[in-house]
């Protein structure tokens, strides 16, 4: 596989495990009865951050760490071991 193929897989694993963590962040905000606002008040940020944090726009491993505990979870990640016959992994949770 290329070095410019790796990068994309990278990146789309990136992708979806961010997504992974805006959903499950916005259920447990929906289970709590939270609002976005909420959310930015218990993280110490404005209301527009967490608007970006939802569209992928600033999600680091901190601000996810952060988003989680503001809606009651915790943020962990897991890495697999991608399969052998070279296709991307699973990705990170």
């Amino acid at each position: 596989m290329t070095l410019k193929v790796e990068k994309t897989l990278a990146y789309y694993d990136a992708r979806a495990a961010s997504r992974r963590v805006t959903w499950a962040a916005a259920a447990e905000m929906d289970r709590r009865g939270l609002t976005r606002a909420d959310v930015a008040r218990r993280m110490g940020v404005c209301r527009s951050r967490v608007t970006q944090i939802f569209d992928g726009r600033v999600l680091t491993f901190v601000a996810a760490a952060r988003f989680a505990r503001a809606v009651g979870l915790r943020f962990t990640v897991k890495m697999e071991r991608a399969e052998e016959s070279g296709t991307r992994s699973k990705g990170a949770t």
